[in-house]
């Protein structure tokens, strides 16, 4: 009996055993090769991902970074394939990396994981899981017969070219003229490109360098990167004499031949004249003496305008100050703070406006008369003093038609004032005495 229980526990653990090795989890490969390359050269780092299944959306991979390397993911690297795994088809996804090494080291990547989504093969619900990456080790060497290489640069081909501008005609003292230099190396980016010329240590030129630019063309079907430099720099001559503008060399390894190779571009010799004549020169001076007693004088203009303008600042002020009060003090003003608070349908300042415009345009006149004369003027107060539903009737169009007619009126009593003096002849339409009487 005790026999019969210990084989039904050892059954039931071994059932478990094969049932979790029959759990089927994703797969992640990674490999390099070349183990070992040059500093500057291209590795090859795949990754491959395998599920039971499909993938139900795309997987998230690292970011892949060393201290010392640049790892790239070219366009077009990535591609699908099936792999058959215990006699199931398995679906895949590989990834190509491209992984320069800098400097000449032992690189470990390690520690990485990548987040994988497919269906489950019992269920067909989704998995997601993140599966770690296999660690992958390289190492960058500089070649035998390279060593003198300061800085490394290894690559398959290495082409120079110059140019200048202007190209030719006779140089002068004054002159300046522009040297292009452009690298170009196939295998390798243009990052590992040294510069290309330094600043001359020439009596009588002034450099000028420019601000290099590097660009990177990939090779067809993710082939070797090609790199590219460019460099410029103005040389200008002070005095004239023979000039020769140092030739550039470049010492690489080539990666094809195995062995140090040297692409060099040749010196430039220039002719700088001195300006024809002594009279021509002392032509220039006189002119460049001109010119500095001009400034010099437009300055002095300046100084003494703006010494002017410090001094009579106070009275500017007071002017300005004037000027300032007499605008709001003035019937114009008044009328655009009216206009503006029947904009805003603003009643609360409306009605002081209205009375401070009447005070400075026609004081004789009464607010009994000029609600008279403007009815609309009736629809503000009725508008906000009035029942709740009397707001809707003061609508837009007839504050557009108030303002029209308080324009109306402005004008008409601006013509009174014009006519008459001391008096705008307007009476009261409703008379505040018995002298209150219609005027013929």
């Amino acid at each position: 009996m005790i026999r019969s229980i210990l084989l039904i526990a050892l059954l039931s653990v071994s059932s478990g055993v094969l049932e979790a090795q029959d759990v089927q989890r994703a797969i992640v490969r990674a490999e390099i090769e070349p183990e070992s390359a040059p500093p500057g050269q291209p590795l090859r780092l795949r990754v491959t991902v395998l599920v039971p299944t499909w993938f139900v959306k795309p997987s998230i991979y690292p970011a892949f970074e060393l201290p010392n390397a640049v790892i790239r993911l070219p366009s077009g690297s990535s591609f699908n394939i099936t792999e058959r795994i215990a006699g199931a088809n398995w679906s895949g996804i590989v990834r190509d990396y491209v992984v320069y090494p800098q400097t000449a080291a032992r690189y470990a990547l390690s520690g990485e994981s990548i987040e994988v989504s497919y269906a489950d093969p019992a269920t067909n619900e989704a998995v997601t899981e993140g599966v770690v990456v296999p660690d992958v080790t390289f190492a960058a060497r500089i070649p035998a017969g390279a060593e003198s290489l300061s800085p490394f640069l290894a690559g398959t081909s290495l082409t120079l070219e110059q140019s200048t501008s202007p190209s030719q005609g006779i140089l002068q003292v004054g002159d300046a003229i522009e040297r292009r230099v452009t690298a170009r190396i196939e295998g390798t980016p243009a990052m590992f490109l040294p510069p290309l010329f330094d600043a001359p240590s020439i009596d009588g030129i002034t450099f000028y360098p420019r601000e290099s630019q590097i660009s990177d063309k990939p090779g067809a079907r993710s082939g070797p990167i090609a790199g590219q430099r460019e460099e410029s720099a103005l040389y200008v001559f002070q005095r004239g004499g023979i000039f020769e503008l140092p030739e550039i060399e470049l010492r690489w390894w080539n990666s094809k031949t195995q062995a140090v190779e040297t692409t060099q571009l040749p010196a430039i010799i220039l002719k700088v004249e001195t300006a024809p004549g002594a009279k021509n020169q002392a032509g220039r001076s006189l002119l460049e003496a001109t010119l500095l007693k001009w400034l010099t004088g437009s300055a002095a203009i300046g100084l003494l305008l703006a010494a002017a303008l410090w001094h009579f600042r106070a009275v500017l002020k007071s002017w300005s100050l004037a000027r300032w009060r007499d605008w709001h003090a003035s019937e114009a003003y008044a009328f655009r703070k009216l206009q503006s608070s029947l904009k805003k349908h603003d009643v609360g300042t409306f009605y002081p406006a209205l009375r401070i415009w009447r005070d400075r345009i026609a004081p004789d006149v009464t607010m009994t008369s000029l609600f008279t004369l403007i009815p609309e003027l009736n629809a503000v107060g009725r508008s906000h003093f009035g029942p709740e539903n009397a707001a809707t009737t003061f609508t837009r169009t007839r504050q557009r038609k108030l303002r029209v007619e308080l324009k109306a009126m402005r004008r008409k009593l601006l013509d009174k004032q014009n006519l008459v003096t001391g008096h705008l002849g307007l009476v009261p339409l409703y008379p505040r005495s018995e002298t209150d009487t219609a005027s013929p």
